[in-house]
């Protein structure tokens, strides 16, 4: 297949790129020539200079292109304007293109998130089906990216893939706490347990290329996650057990968190800066649960996840130690 990679200088896009081609595919890249390179460097893959923000540099990348893996986009920015012209608009712009080809991609991926969806209640998982109801810049951002992916559908074969939160090699989100960690420091905002599910990012790279060669209704939405439900507190704990630390649980209360997140934003904001923490970060991280049922991706991709949690907890943290991260 020749296929086409946006995002692909990014964590989740690097290892989506290495995986098509040890599939044997011809993959192409669509990067800006200012993009950090270092992930996708001396692979035998074709670069295209351009930007999903640009719509004319879009239409020569695509030419020919049988598959199409849609992963740009940004979880930091400036404000809901800059989420929305990279996620919603970015994603527009590339149906668009999409749709003037010739001959269209038989298959658009477009990696939305759980975030999107929203988070649900202890008891009843997010379903495909459920209604959505994000609670941050980001998840209205990518939502909104899914809706004009869908005005598409009749035009391009479309298939939607929303992962929980990814972690893996190249990951720098868990990095953080993988840090905190490393010094002894198990902070937490508030004092509730909150569930969540991951996905390693090798699982859901299996996932995205399983959605392409499937055989769905154009507009189909899946989750992909490990399967499993994990307290938080579980996570810190394999965390700490692949580190060999013993670290002491702080409660952040939550009126403090926000006080912090808006410290950020301001000294950010000075520095035109994305916050690493910002209130639209406490709005997510203050919710009671973010999980996900993948049934439906089983019993129609054929996905399976493959790699449990404190084995890929266990991977991460040697590679950001070979690196020199941590």
């Amino acid at each position: 297949m020749h296929v086409l990679v946006t995002g692909a200088t990014g964590f989740v896009g690097s290892h989506l790129v290495e995986a098509l081609l040890h599939g044997g595919h011809l993959v192409r890249v669509l990067a800006r020539k200012t993009s950090d390179l270092r992930w996708i460097r001396g692979l035998p893959i074709t670069c295209c200079w351009g930007d999903v923000r640009e719509p004319g540099s879009l239409d020569e990348a695509l030419r020919g292109v049988e598959w199409l893996f849609h992963v740009a986009g940004v979880t930091k920015a400036l404000g809901y304007s800059h989420y929305l012209e990279a996620n919603a608009l970015g994603t527009r712009h590339v149906m668009e293109a999409c749709a003037r080809q010739s001959q269209p991609p038989s298959r658009v991926i477009l990696i939305s998130s759980l975030a999107a969806c929203g988070p649900c209640p202890t008891d009843q998982p997010k379903r495909e089906a459920d209604p959505c109801n994000p609670v941050s810049h980001y998840g209205r951002s990518k939502l909104e990216a899914e809706r004009m992916a869908m005005a598409f559908a009749d035009k391009v074969p479309l298939t939607v893939i929303r992962p929980p939160a990814v972690y893996g090699p190249r990951d720098r989100d868990i990095l953080a706490f993988f840090r905190l960690l490393h010094k002894g420091w198990d902070l937490r905002v508030g004092k509730r347990e909150r569930y969540l599910c991951l996905i390693h990012v090798r699982d859901l790279v299996r996932g995205i290329i399983m959605a392409a060669r499937a055989q769905v209704p154009s507009g189909s939405v899946f989750f992909l996650s490990d399967g499993q439900v994990h307290p938080w507190g579980e996570v810190v704990r394999a965390m700490a057990r692949v580190m060999g630390v013993r670290a002491r649980t702080i409660r952040v209360p939550v009126p403090a968190a926000w006080a912090v997140a808006l410290g950020s934003e301001a000294v950010c904001g000075l520095l035109g800066l994305p916050p690493l923490l910002n209130r639209e970060k406490v709005r997510e991280m203050i919710q009671e649960c973010w999980t996900c049922d993948i049934r439906k991706a089983m019993e129609e991709l054929g996905f399976k996840p493959q790699i449990p949690l404190e084995e890929g907890l266990r991977e991460t943290y040697l590679w950001y130690r070979e690196q020199g991260w941590i």
